[in-house]
């Protein structure tokens, strides 16, 4: 009905199929003729196992976590380090908050369980109202930049050259 108002692709949130039982996001878009009349609505059912998948080979290396949400702040996919599967509703972290307000920046902050902190960028999906998150633990991610900053500071300066340190 959304699409026969609007004329424009959607895109729902994220639910469980009863038929398939895993997550999936539905889409239905219109099906125009050469004057621009709706002759029919494509409708469909995407399953989100491909796209956790997907998400999930970006961060193996570095112990990064990266995750999809949708408009409602329910997970569409992730890497596997983030909490929860598919559907899990983390609108409450301020993370995600921030990307769902279509803001893009970073962020420091810790998990829901507050054992951790992480180093975080989000950045929104303005056409579907989805966010992408890419957080790495704190200690990781500034890990490179003091092995920088001891490496440079141990080289031989010459005396009136040498940086200072405040």
């Amino acid at each position: 009905q959304e699409v026969m108002r609007t004329r424009r692709p959607y895109i729902s949130g994220v639910y469980v199929a009863k038929a398939a039982q895993r997550p999936v996001v539905s889409f239905a878009v219109p099906v125009l003729d050469e004057g621009d009349t709706i002759k029919g609505v494509l409708v469909g059912a995407l399953s989100l196992k491909a796209m956790s998948q997907f998400v999930s080979t970006i961060s193996q290396e570095d112990q990064s976590r990266v995750y999809v949400v949708d408009r409602k702040g329910r997970l569409i996919a992730h890497s596997g380090g983030a909490t929860g599967g598919p559907g899990q509703d983390i609108a409450a972290q301020p993370i995600v908050q921030r990307v769902l307000a279509g803001q893009t920046g970073t962020i420091e902050f810790r998990t829901p369980e507050g054992n951790e902190s992480f180093l975080g960028a989000y950045v929104p999906i303005t056409p579907l109202g989805w966010g992408v998150v890419a957080a790495q633990p704190v200690s990781v991610a500034y890990a490179a930049a003091g092995a920088l900053g001891d490496g440079y500071s141990g080289l031989p300066w010459p005396a009136q050259e040498r940086p200072c340190s405040s």
